[in-house]
């Protein structure tokens, strides 16, 4: 090898400078044009074996991601992977209303926001005992539960029929004149119960639906002064949190976390004083909360889409006018 540098080099030598210059620069664009076909034979061979390692593996090349929201439909999404549309899914459906007559605890649900006859009707519960709703087991679909105020015990159900309860526990004092509520505290998509108490105007959470200790309390709101607990995922975050409504002014003010200090949303909606009572759910199907308000006298609900004050978005008649029933709401055929 060095024997024949060095012949190679003697010949450069006796070469003339100008065809010397134009050898080395042949030389130079030949080595490049070399260089470059093997880099791109590489680079082929590594994809290829980057693809089948990939399709042994069982992974894709892009994950696939939601890429837009159709504003017509605001519960699908369109989720798309390496630009191209591969899958739509549908958000959880719409909430919609119920009334519960405590005269002989029978409840009466609908599966649309619009008059007409019950789609289900069932008793449930014990005359005195007040009622609440929830997906209490994650499945999707909301179902009825009952409070029983003189022994703070919950007594829930798993569908929307007569029968037992399918989960029983105390939490709370027994006869201390707390408020029952329920929400999705910690955005695992299981609804657990709380309670309120007016006196002193603070929230006892619970993440569980069994007995022991809040695992949130807080005060919120003011104190004796008659207002009522209200609960909704207020900012579509994927959780509940608290809210209240003075029935006196008709004013809502609802907060985004569940912890003291002032409200995030204040509002006023329907009239001051006139009895009506709250009642909250997703009635468009965006996947955040809204409130409404139910009158008795005339068996009317008005339910709005925004958090804001204005009209009702949705008026109807359902019910039975005078007689006492109490709203409720949830998404009860999961669709």
């Amino acid at each position: 090898m060095a024997k024949r540098k060095s012949r190679i080099h003697q010949k450069l030598i006796a070469t003339p400078a100008s065809k010397r210059g134009r050898l080395i620069a042949i030389g130079l664009l030949f080595s490049l044009i070399v260089g470059v076909v093997v880099f791109a034979q590489w680079s082929g061979l590594l994809a290829t074996q980057r693809q089948r390692t990939s399709s042994k593996s069982g992974s894709t090349p892009a994950s696939p991601t939601t890429q837009s929201v159709d504003s017509g439909s605001p519960s699908k999404e369109y989720i798309y992977a390496g630009g191209k549309l591969v899958a739509t899914e549908e958000g959880p459906g719409a909430d919609t209303i119920g009334l519960y007559d405590p005269s002989n605890t029978n409840f009466h649900l609908r599966n649309s926001n619009s008059s007409g006859a019950d789609d289900s009707q069932f008793p449930y519960g014990v005359a005195g005992w007040t009622p609440l709703a929830g997906d209490w087991n994650g499945d999707g679909v909301d179902t009825v539960g009952s409070f029983n105020p003189s022994t703070s015990t919950f007594f829930l159900k798993n569908s929307n029929s007569a029968g037992p309860a399918d989960v029983i526990f105390n939490f709370g004092p027994a006869a201390a004149g707390w408020i029952p509520v329920a929400g999705d505290w910690d955005g695992n998509g299981v609804d657990t119960v709380g309670l309120y108490d007016p006196a002193t105007s603070t929230f006892f959470l619970k993440n569980s639906n069994s007995a022991g200790a809040a695992d949130l309390t807080f005060p919120y709101g003011s104190t004796g002064a008659g207002w009522l607990p209200v609960v909704g995922d207020w900012n579509g975050d994927g959780a509940d949190s608290v809210g209240l409504y003075n029935p006196s002014t008709s004013t809502f003010y609802l907060k985004n976390s569940n912890s003291a200090g002032a409200a995030d949303l204040v509002f006023t909606y329907g009239p001051a004083g006139a009895g009506w009572l709250p009642v909250v759910g997703d009635w468009n199907g965006d996947r955040t909360d809204t409130i409404g308000l139910y009158n008795d006298s005339t068996a009317t609900f008005f339910l709005r889409n925004s958090n804001t004050a204005g009209a009702a978005d949705v008026t109807f008649a359902y019910g039975s006018a005078g007689a006492g029933w109490k709203p409720i709401a949830g998404d009860w055929d999961g669709q």
